[in-house]
């Protein structure tokens, strides 16, 4: 939860930065995040091992749902 509270806070996002909000060690973010990844909820933005930035996709879907663009 204390990830998730985080994801919903700042949806794109680094583990490091995870790690500083909630204290937790960066094995068991991984843990969740590559959950989290597995069920479609965050997606990976980086493509590196490293420095990977997570994107929290379900949300900013919901978040984006039913707007449009300034004309």
């Amino acid at each position: 939860l204390r990830v998730l509270n985080v994801l919903a806070q700042k949806p794109v996002i680094s583990a490091s930065a995870i790690r500083k909000a909630t204290g937790l060690s960066l094995s068991t973010i991984f843990k969740v995040l590559d959950g989290m990844t597995e069920r479609g909820l965050v997606k990976e933005l980086t493509g590196q091992k490293r420095n990977r930035l997570f994107s929290y996709e379900q949300y900013l879907k919901i978040l984006s749902e039913d707007t449009e663009p300034l004309a």
